[in-house]
């Protein structure tokens, strides 16, 4: 179970960045960003998020899903688990 919560703490925490960092991009180079290389990796990466919730709550649903994975981990090994 720790494993898993790990996982998915991770997962949000690549999600986060990457819409971090996409949006951030995409305010500095302004109208190029579609032909721009960087931003279509963030893009991509970004996109399971944009998905289930729209560009606009990428950010709120990976930020949520690290808090849940976080309070979830920390229960674990609270619990017992062998933790890192």
């Amino acid at each position: 179970m720790l494993l898993l919560a790990s996982a998915l703490k991770l997962i949000a925490e690549i999600g986060l960045l990457a819409c971090l960092g996409r949006g951030l991009l995409g305010l500095v180079i302004g109208a190029r960003r579609e032909g721009n290389f960087l931003y279509g990796l963030l893009d991509v990466v970004a996109r399971p998020f944009d998905l289930p919730a729209g560009r606009r709550w990428a950010i709120p649903l990976a930020g949520g899903l690290w808090l849940a994975a976080t309070a979830w981990k920390i229960q674990l090994c609270l619990g017992g688990a062998a933790c890192r």
